[in-house]
């Protein structure tokens, strides 16, 4: 493509790139990626794959190392970028909200949430309408409003479902098991881990880690301490080949809780010690307090 100056064919060779990146969890890769692609499409005058490529870059900023100021700030100059991309706008939004969920902003998030939720109405975005939900689940498991965070889990997984999208299925189904558990529904939320792996591409770290650490969970409360340290350390071993420091925050929150259940407080709070610094370096102020609250009760 570029021996023939073909920058639409540059721009999606970019974005092929950077799905390959996202697949790994390498989200600092895939908005390298996904700007290179951005440069390419504007040069050719492709507003689908230009807004395509910006909607990937606010997630990127979200899920990657990039610390929330920075990509709040980074999110708010698109906007002012993007007048009249609606399509756009409502993927920055989606990005936008769930930053400020990390701060504790919770009204503000859920404000910005609801005016994707519009956008994706007004302007027939099935498929945005369905994928926003991981968003709005997170939003509400930062809240601690779990059973709001299981329904809007659950609609966008029915959603998905209906429309045949499977690789976001995967993740959709496995973040619905975390709610599950957290309101004390194991068999249901084992059965949506069960949903989630069967779907899941194999080299998909963040789906198959956030699997292993709510199954190991599971184990714990099933009395399974060895399957369900195994399946903890798993999750970690998965997440430490991404820079999403969140998920490799939540992967030793498990391994903590695994081990804690089973007694071993002190390798329990080594886990959550090692949390505490990975939600603080990303600026995660909600994840980082609750995983203090956490390493208080292993005391």
């Amino acid at each position: 493509f570029e021996e023939t100056g073909d920058d639409t064919g540059l721009a999606r060779a970019w974005m092929l790139v950077a799905w390959a990146h996202w697949l790994e969890g390498q989200w600092g890769p895939r908005g390298e990626a996904l700007e290179r692609a951005l440069v390419h499409a504007r040069k050719a005058g492709n507003r689908r794959l230009e807004a395509l490529a910006l909607g990937g870059v606010s997630l990127s900023l979200v899920w990657g190392r990039t610390p929330v100021p920075e990509a709040i700030d980074r999110c708010e100059r698109m906007l002012a970028e993007i007048e009249g991309e609606m399509r756009l706008k409502a993927m920055v939004l989606v990005a936008l909200a769930d930053l400020r969920s990390q701060q504790g902003a919770f009204d503000e998030a859920r404000r910005l949430y609801g005016e994707t939720k519009s956008l994706a109405t007004e302007y027939g975005l099935q498929l945005l309408d369905a994928l926003r939900t991981l968003t709005g689940g997170l939003i509400e498991l930062r809240a601690g409003s779990t059973d709001a965070a299981e329904r809007e889990l659950r609609w966008g997984y029915e959603r998905l479902r209906r429309i045949g999208e499977r690789i976001s299925l995967s993740t959709s189904a496995a973040y619905l098991a975390e709610a599950l558990y957290r309101l004390g529904r194991f068999e249901e939320a084992d059965r949506f881990t069960e949903i989630a792996e069967e779907s899941a591409p194999a080299r998909d770290r963040v789906t198959h880690a956030t699997i292993r650490g709510t199954r190991a969970k599971i184990l714990a409360t099933r009395g399974d301490s060895a399957g369900a340290e195994a399946s903890a350390r798993d999750a970690v071993a998965l997440t430490k080949k991404t820079d999403d420091l969140n998920l490799r925050g939540d992967a030793l929150l498990s391994l903590a809780e695994v081990l804690g259940k089973a007694g071993r407080h002190d390798e329990a709070r080594e886990a959550v010690e090692a949390a505490v610094e990975l939600f603080r370096r990303k600026g995660n102020v909600v994840a980082a307090e609750n995983a203090v609250a956490a390493l208080a009760s292993t005391r």
